[in-house]
């Protein structure tokens, strides 16, 4: 984990993982908020606060138009500071976030540390079963086919990673497939390269001979915390599982 240190500026850098949530599930809703977590203390340093609604533009929009319209509407404090989809929300919160953080928080956010994805977390854990299921009784194959699937869900365009990957025709690895059929493989996912050494201590933990039956409800907590913290409801609150590790039972990721 990164160490927060002061600058020749006095400004402090750091490291920040960044999510959002919105007032209401899905992604038709007019309000949301994006935090800034910092990986190192798990302390939420920023948060944008957005609306694409404001109910006196909606009361104007009603009015017939007039001077007097007009000269509330350029009267009036609007409260909306978004345009566009809920989906786009998290995007643009996390850009105003780094834009502001030097002058309003004394701070330059100077490693981001990205999420998983739902469908990413899914990829994982069927490959991570697939494998346990495949290996019972069978350590050491448990262990070279866990970090082979890992390998495999991180390979990317720039930097294929299927060496571990079963060879031959029968191959359940498509780029293995394809070498084996005189085909150029193609990687059909974008890969997690980047953050695969972060990950990859927790799945060598999963390999050890003193694995007890807590570490895959571990595990899966790890894994699972987005769908957690998107669940949380409320209006403008940051949910405290929104750190990857606040998790009962799991300890921070290294």
């Amino acid at each position: 984990m990164l160490v927060l240190h002061p600058t020749k500026n006095k400004i402090v850098e750091c490291g920040i993982s960044v999510d959002g949530t919105w007032l209401r599930r899905g992604y038709s809703s007019m309000n949301g908020c994006v935090a800034a977590l910092s990986v190192d203390t798990g302390k939420v340093v920023n948060i944008e606060i957005m609306s694409s609604y404001c109910p006196t533009c909606r009361k104007i929009s009603k009015m017939p138009r007039s001077i007097e319209s007009e000269t509330f509407a350029a009267d009036h404090v609007c409260h909306s500071n978004f345009q566009g989809s809920a989906l786009k929300m998290e995007a643009v919160g996390a850009t105003r976030i780094f834009q502001c953080s030097i002058v309003k928080r004394g701070l330059k956010y100077a490693h981001y540390y990205g999420k998983l994805t739902d469908s990413f977390i899914d990829r994982l854990q069927n490959y991570y079963g697939i494998a346990v299921r495949s290996n019972v009784g069978n350590l050491s194959g448990l262990q070279q086919n866990v970090i082979a699937a890992l390998f495999h869900c991180s390979s990317s365009v720039e930097k294929p990673m299927h060496g571990q990957c079963p060879i031959g025709k029968d191959s359940s690895c498509y780029y293995q497939r394809a070498l084996s059929c005189g085909k150029k493989p193609k990687e059909k996912y974008k890969g997690l390269s980047k953050v695969l050494n972060m990950i990859k201590p927790t799945y060598l933990e999963l390999c050890t001979k003193e694995l007890p039956a807590w570490q895959n409800t571990k595990f899966k907590r790890v894994f699972k915390w987005r769908y957690m913290a998107e669940s949380t409801q409320g209006s403008f609150r940051v949910p405290q599982n929104f750190k990857i590790w606040c998790i009962e039972c799991c300890d921070p990721i290294q």
